[in-house]
This record gives structure tokens, sequence and C-alpha cells, in this order.
């Protein structure tokens, strides 16, 4: 095993290997929080039991046991875990809050909170992630993982409905196509920029099965048409590449994927490209109808919380619909609860300037860390340091509309990087003592 550093693993984890299994439960906690791509849909029983729970009881569970079975590593308490811990006083602290201005009942912001416990994954994969050959593997897992995803889309759409969803059968049409329905999106986008860093780090093309991989995993995100993560995908990788001064890497690149992109448009007859601009400008020039109008309602009911409501926020994060309320108390909470889109508006809207003061730290820690780890660390270690670096541009990117950070989905993701960034800082900081 290719460990952080020798000298480190032996001062900084306890001395019993973990096997692979432990990299599986971290598999399926990744696949519990989306509902294990949405097949998994199908087991929820309202009220009863929700298939995202496998993951939570999964998180407690394997963390008991990995510090009863090995102890607390020295490192364990870090900034990152200071971070889950405020986030954690913060959901609970909206619980109140929620209770205070809306009257909403103590025991359903309970329920509602539990779906941000996904942050305490962040322990589990410090635990498991213990070595640089452990993160890679587990990052090619998901790697794989994701291309099951798109191909189960495929088939969902071309072949037999295996999905439970009401996009399954297509998500509206966009630029002449129709949208698939694609699940697992933002893993496949999570997929897609660590392969880009791997490519982007040894070398555009040198690796043909990442560049295959790659590839793939951008024709799903364009596919989906999901605007914004078109946007998110490609800023990090020109993050990358500028990051290792590879400019004529990137042009080379970029060259490749225009040419791919100009022989899918002239077999399919339709301007993907072209097309996304000219419904973008038309969505926003729509007063009402179109994503855009429905958006800036929603922002204008965000920011009229905040005003509100400014310093802790307003409790909406502990806030879900209930159909059972009447017509007028339901309106209400739908609004406030509504946080699927616009997510720094929807961020500040739950958790003030607390939680924006909370979200703008970490990006500065994922940023700092990864320009500081750059230059000081081992060889197997810097595409995994790139890509910490490009996906969080793609986080401070996409999270103006893609809301990451309050869903299970994104938040396991984010849970990982944090992990991820924390065990390669702890090696670095180690190795300049020891100097």
């Amino acid at each position: 095993m290719c460990e952080l550093n020798k000298s480190a693993v032996n001062n900084n984890l306890p001395k019993k290997s973990l096997g692979r299994s432990w990299l599986c439960i971290g598999v399926i906690i990744i696949l519990s929080s989306t509902n294990f791509l949405d097949i998994g849909t199908k087991l929820n029983i309202i009220g009863v039991f929700n298939v995202i729970d496998i993951g939570l009881v999964l998180i407690v569970l394997g963390i008991c046991s990995l510090i009863l079975y090995k102890g607390v590593p020295r490192g364990f308490s870090n900034k990152y875990s200071l971070m889950i811990v405020l986030i954690v006083l913060m959901l609970i602290t909206q619980v109140g809050l929620a209770s205070i201005y809306y009257d909403y009942p103590i025991k359903d912001g309970l329920t509602a909170i539990r779906l941000y416990m996904y942050y305490l994954s962040f322990f589990y994969f410090y635990l498991v992630l213990s070595s640089y050959e452990r993160i890679v593997l587990f990052l090619d897992w998901l790697s794989w993982i994701a291309l099951i995803a798109f191909a189960i889309g495929l088939f969902n759409f071309f072949v037999f409905p295996i999905i439970e969803h009401k996009w399954s059968e297509g998500h509206g049409i966009r630029s002449g196509v129709v949208r698939l329905y694609i699940p697992g999106m933002w893993l496949i986008t999570f997929s897609a920029i660590w392969n880009l860093a791997k490519i982007i780090e040894k070398g555009v093309l040198k690796d043909k099965k990442t560049s295959l991989i790659t590839i793939l995993l951008i024709a799903a995100i364009i596919l989906r048409q999901t605007r914004m993560n078109i946007a998110g995908v490609f800023t990090a990788m020109l993050g990358m590449f500028f990051i290792k001064g590879r400019i004529g890497q990137m042009i080379l690149m970029i060259s490749v994927l225009a040419v791919m992109f100009t022989i899918v448009q002239f077999e399919a007859g339709v301007d993907f490209i072209g097309g996304q601009y000219e419904e973008t400008i038309g969505d926003m020039k729509k007063k009402d109808g179109g994503s855009y109008s429905s958006r800036l309602i929603q922002f204008h009911s965000a920011i009229d919380e905040f005003a509100k409501h400014p310093i802790l926020g307003s409790g909406a994060a502990a806030v879900r619909l209930d159909y059972n309320l009447d017509i007028m108390r339901r309106g209400k909470l739908n609004m406030l609860a509504a946080k699927a889109d616009l997510g720094y508006a929807s961020w500040i809207k739950s958790f003030g300037i607390t939680g924006l003061t909370w979200l703008c730290y970490l990006f500065f820690m994922l940023m700092r860390n990864g320009y500081r780890n750059k230059g000081n660390i081992e060889n197997k270690g810097t595409p995994i340091n790139l890509f910490v670096l490009g996906y969080t541009f793609y986080l401070i990117i996409t999270y103006i509309t893609l809301n990451s950070f309050m869903y299970p989905h994104g938040i396991v993701l984010i849970a990982l990087l944090m992990a991820i960034s924390a065990r390669l800082t702890m090696n670095v900081n180690y190795k300049r003592k020891t100097k």
C-alpha cells in the first residue's frame, strides 16, 4: 500500500489495516444518498422507511465501529472536523428558529434536518481513506458506478423504463432534443472532474482508458443538458489546466471536445451549444413560464426571509412541505421550504450571515489547503490535490443555482471532498514538522 507518508501513518493511524469492505460501505453510503440511483425509491414507504436512512445508519455504525476497532487517530480533530460540528449545531438551531418564527413542530423539524446528517460522513471517510492508494481506488470505484448510472439512464430511456422518477421518460425538450433523465448526475460530475484531474496531471490522451471514461461522463453531462453543470465542469477543467500551467494541453483538450461535439451535432442535425445559448436567452426574457422567472420569485422570497432574520437565518432548513396543512399555510411553508434551485440564496435564507460565513470559510480552506499542498505533496497525491481544487471551482460556480449543500446526494460528496483535503493536508503538515 502506498501510504500518505510512512512515518506519518505510523504515528497518526492505528496499526491495524482496513480491508476493502470498509470502502464498499462508503460506496453504499453514497448510493443511499441518491436512493440507489433512483431505483431504490420503489422501496420507500412514506412515514415508515426511506432508502436515504440506510446511509445515515451506516455512517453512525461505521464511525463507532472504526473508532472501537482502531481507536481515534491523530489528526482526527482538525479544522474540517470543527466545521462539521458547527454545521450540526447550526442545523439544531434551525429547528428552534422554525418553531419560534413559524410555529413549526419541533418533531417535524428534527425529522427534516436528519437528511443533513450526511455531513457526518466526513468522519467515516476520514477514517477509511487512510492512504493515497485507498483514495485513488475509491474515486475510481465511484467513476465506474457513474458510468453504470449513465448506462442505466440510456437503458431506461431507449430500452425499458426501470427508474421511478417523474422525469424518467424525459425532462422536456431543450435545443431540439429531449433532455434525458440520467440518475446520479451529482456523482457523474464528481467523477468527471476526478478523471479530468488525472488526465491533466498525466497529460492529455496519454491515459487512453481514463480519457475514454472522461469523454463518456462528459457526454452524460451534455445529454442531461443542465446548463450550470456544463458551465461548472468546464470551469473546473480550465482551472485545473491553469493550475498546472498546461495551456497547450488545454487547447488540445478543448479541440478534441469541439471536434467530438461537431460530429455529434452534424449527425444528429442539432446545435447543442448554440441551442443552449439561444434557449437560455429566451428563457431569461420570459416574464412567466420560464425556469428563470420561477427562480426569480424564489430569489425575492429568499432575500425577504434573509432581511427578516439576517444573523442566524429563518429556520427554513428545518421546514418541509406538509400536504396535510390548509392551503394558505401550505403555500407559505412551500415557499419557505423551497431550496431545489438558487443555492446561495437558499443557503442565506436558511442560515443567514452565520451560514454564509461558514460556507465562505469552507471554500477558503479548500482553496488554501489545495494551493499549499500543491508543491509539498508526493507524486501519487498530485492528481488528488488537483481534483480537490477542481471540484471546489465547480462548487463555487454551480452553487449559484444547484443546491449541492442542502441535499443528501450533494452533501455526501462535499463531505468526501473535505475528508480527502483533510488527509492531504495532514500529511503535508506532518512532513513540514519533521523537516
